[in-house]
């Protein structure tokens, strides 16, 4: 068994052997730093999730969901209408929106759609109450109210946590609505006379 030529000459130019070797270790090291870096700049979901619901059969609608961002919705069960706080965190933008029921067909309308840009103030803000939300692993509170029921989405791509009740939300729900009505105003009423 024998040294091979190549390695014989490395042996007698020992000088060349120190240059591959550092020039595999800077190889080496690039890639390294390479991955770390990447995995740096994706963003960290430090919270847990629970009760994601898969599949999540979500309502149709006149309008879209966002794909990123969170929908509050209330409900008036007696006349069929509806008002939806829509939170696109992708293009940083809340939304309100009245949907009336036709009667007799079912059909719904969009009756008002009010819209703005939010601030980066904002999106942080929203984000951290949808951690809050994502990492809570009860159902949502509900306090008692007539004529009303709400729901909450999260959404984040393919993993939605939807909640709902009937009454108004209460904790950290409550502290969702409180912000929507601060961002985007307060509807009066779903139907008149009642207020969510």
């Amino acid at each position: 068994m024998g040294i091979t030529v190549p390695h014989l000459y490395c042996l007698r130019n020992p000088m060349r052997l120190l240059n591959r070797t550092k020039t595999y270790i800077l190889v080496f090291l690039s890639c390294v730093l390479a991955c770390l870096s990447v995995q740096a700049a994706a963003p960290a979901n430090t919270s847990p999730r629970f009760r994601i619901c898969q599949p999540c059969t979500m309502p149709i609608l006149p309008f879209a969901f966002p794909r990123q961002g969170l929908v509050l919705a209330y409900g008036s069960i007696l006349d069929g209408g509806s008002l939806w706080y829509l939170i696109d965190l992708e293009r940083a933008e809340a939304t309100r929106i009245r949907v009336n029921a036709h009667r007799v067909t079912g059909k719904q309308s969009v009756v008002e759609r009010v819209s703005r840009p939010l601030l980066i103030s904002e999106v942080s803000e929203l984000t951290q109450l949808a951690n809050r939300v994502w990492s809570t692993r009860d159902g949502l509170a509900s306090k008692m109210g007539t004529d009303v029921v709400w729901d909450l989405w999260l959404l984040d791509g393919d993993e939605v946590r939807h909640e709902s009740a009937a009454g108004t939300p209460e904790g950290i729900t409550e502290e969702v609505a409180q912000f929507l009505f601060g961002l985007i105003g307060q509807e009066v009423s779903v139907r008149s006379g009642a207020t969510p």
